[in-house]
């Protein structure tokens, strides 16, 4: 495993040039993280536009606690779309509710979607007296997951800004000992 010493004695022994060109490298691979988290941003829930649907959904996977904020469960429902398709899709819903709801594999769940024209959106899902998922918690779940990508953005920022800003100060140190070497 790469650590922190190894990589500086590594840098220590290879030729000035060729340390700008790892540093360079190493900047771009990190800008290349950047532009990847920058891809995986999650819009706000489209607007309502059509009218909502109401079908039956069954559990399908046992929930998980969600790893950005332990109140949350994730879990997965199946139902069919209007057009008559068999859709699973992940779903976040409060340990509370969800606990109190005592959910199983034989619990009936209603999905309401709205057959929007980008496709079927999982507006609300419910059990008989227990609403489980709403647009406030899906929006909630975006912020959070947009603000951890946002962070992971300007970490890999920082250190491919690093990595290019010592690439030029180790090129212009290169160049000041070329021009005394010269003058003596």
């Amino acid at each position: 495993m790469l650590t922190w010493q190894s990589w500086m004695q590594m840098m220590r022994t290879l030729e000035p040039g060729k340390r700008v060109t790892c540093l360079l490298f190493a900047g771009s691979i990190f800008f290349c993280f950047v532009l990847a988290q920058l891809t995986m941003r999650t819009e706000d829930p489209e607007p309502i536009t059509a009218p909502w649907v109401s079908v039956r959904a069954t559990l399908a996977s046992a929930p998980d606690t969600w790893d950005y904020d332990k109140s949350l469960y994730t879990f997965q429902i199946t139902y069919k779309e209007p057009s008559g398709q068999v859709t699973r899709r992940r779903i976040y819903a409060q340990k509370t509710r969800y606990d109190a709801a005592n959910i199983n594999k034989k619990t009936p769940l209603f999905v309401e979607i709205e057959d929007a024209l980008s496709g079927p959106i999982v507006r609300r899902l419910s059990t008989d007296n227990e609403v489980l998922y709403e647009p406030s918690l899906k929006q909630y779940v975006i912020e959070i997951y947009n603000r951890a990508l946002l962070e992971g953005t300007v970490f890999f920022s920082l250190l491919s800004l690093a990595s290019f800003g010592a690439a030029g100060v180790m090129h212009w140190q290169n160049r000041q000992r070329k021009k005394l070497s010269e003058l003596s």
